[in-house]
């Protein structure tokens, strides 16, 4: 609402000086389709100069870094507002940006720019009278993605926009109409003149939408899939036995996992993504009880080293790269969980990432649709990864909780810093996680066990 009234008065002051003002795009289509406005793009027929005039006068804060293609940004306390001169655009050499504008007082030839129709609409916030030059009312109430006018032309200025059609909708709950569909299915390879940090941006929204599963499925089915992830395309080729996997090739699986990672967050999907890429280089056909069977030695290692690959072409950040590798490499660590000792019990639990590593786990269980004489087998194994979630959680609350601190150490066995505090402070927290220590009471207690060892 803040944000709102940061528009609406500036709009107020355009108009006083003989300018027309409007909001535009995302904020006119949210606010139709009653979803909350986070940004808000305007468009006017005052250029950038007078545009930055007013503003000052309003003694609000702006940014020019757009100015050379009519954008100005306002930094006020409500928010974020950019406010665009009305412009045609000339050739996208970059694939990114117009090689030159040219500003122009009709909105209408502004809004044959624009990307989607559903993003063209302009609403007067003095007035609440909306333009629509392009049909995105109609869109809006039929669910649809359309592109504004050609819509080859539309992605060949900026490719980009095949990714955010299927990413918007996602966010919406939308589709993609059949033209637009079939466009993108056409020009599905310019997508590889992306640079990878804007690729990333787009897979991460996507990934977070409520529709995340019909996105990928939307990339599959239009062939972006094999440009920007070729790892993941390649698993339809990836048989598995069907004792384990009757669902099919381990796309399918990959796809009935990601159907079952509904709420988790972005790295786990990340992982789960990707969890069997490894399985294209390690599957070796052979048998099993006398049957054909398909093993995928060592195929989350090896997934692993892909996944660094794939790191190289997308900006994951060091903390992502590090969870989502680590999630891929140790996802059939779980197994056997009958081999489970006091010693990895302790080391499963100093890791903060260990308890999505058993919820990859189950998901994976999930997404394997198994033969009815091994249904046994998933129950099991359901249930005793539930009894060890619960169990890690547990025993990761136990790790957090601080009973003595190195100085308090220090002070007990008169010692300065130094490694021995360290040590002693690991083994305190080894002794919480096996329920050795419980209270600070019997943390000290066994502080000064160690005092009396050393006299």
């Amino acid at each position: 609402m803040q944000l709102d009234n940061l528009a609406n008065r500036i709009a107020r002051q355009f108009r006083r000086r003989g300018f027309v003002f409007y909001l535009v795009g995302g904020a006119v289509r949210d606010r139709l389709l009653g979803r909350p406005v986070s940004d808000i793009d305007c468009a006017t027929d005052a250029k950038p100069a007078q545009t930055i005039a007013i503003l000052r006068q309003m003694k609000l804060a702006s940014y020019k870094s757009g100015e050379k293609f009519g954008t100005i940004g306002v930094a006020g306390k409500e928010g974020k507002i950019e406010i665009t001169t009305f412009r045609i655009e000339g050739m996208y050499k970059d694939s990114r940006r117009p090689s030159k504008v040219r500003f122009v007082s009709d909105p209408a030839v502004d809004a044959s720019r624009r990307d989607f129709t559903v993003n063209a609409m302009f609403y007067d916030p003095l007035t609440g009278e909306i333009m629509d030059f392009y049909g995105g009312a109609k869109d809006l109430a039929l669910l649809k993605i359309n592109f504004v006018g050609n819509a080859s032309g539309r992605i060949k200025e900026d490719p980009l926009r095949m990714l955010r059609a299927a990413r918007l909708s996602c966010q919406l709950g939308f589709t993609v109409s059949g033209e637009a569909s079939r466009a993108i299915t056409k020009n599905a390879a310019l997508i590889r003149k992306i640079s990878g940090q804007r690729i990333k941006e787009e897979t991460d929204k996507l990934l977070q939408s409520e529709n995340y599963t019909d996105g990928i499925r939307f990339l599959d089915k239009t062939g972006l899939l094999k440009y920007i992830f070729p790892e993941v395309d390649n698993l339809k080729r990836v048989k598995q036995s069907k004792d384990f996997h009757s669902e099919g090739n381990a796309f399918k699986h990959t796809m009935l996992c990601m159907d079952n990672a509904a709420g988790c967050d972005l790295d786990l999907k990340y992982a789960v993504l990707f969890h069997d890429i490894g399985k294209a280089d390690s599957a070796k056909a052979g048998r099993r009880n006398g049957k054909p069977h398909i093993s995928f030695r060592g195929h989350g290692q090896s997934g692993e080293k892909m996944f660094s690959e794939i790191a190289a072409r997308y900006p994951f950040s060091r903390r992502q790269y590090k969870k989502i590798s680590y999630l891929i490499g140790h996802h059939m660590d779980l197994l056997r969980l009958d081999l489970i000792n006091s010693k990895t019990l302790v080391k499963w639990a100093k890791n903060d990432d260990f308890g999505d590593l058993i919820r990859l786990r189950m998901i994976d269980t999930a997404g394997s649709i198994m033969a009815s004489d091994k249904e046994g087998l998933r129950i099991r194994e359901n249930k005793a990864h539930a009894t060890l979630l619960k169990e890690w959680s547990r025993l990761n609350a136990e790790k957090n909780r601080t009973l003595v601190d190195g100085e308090e150490i220090k002070k007990v066995l008169n010692i300065k810093a130094g490694p021995r505090v360290g040590y002693v402070l690991d083994e305190i927290k080894r002794m919480q996680i096996l329920g050795k220590i419980k209270t600070k009471q019997q943390a000290k207690k066994y502080l000064l066990s160690l005092t009396r060892k050393t006299k």
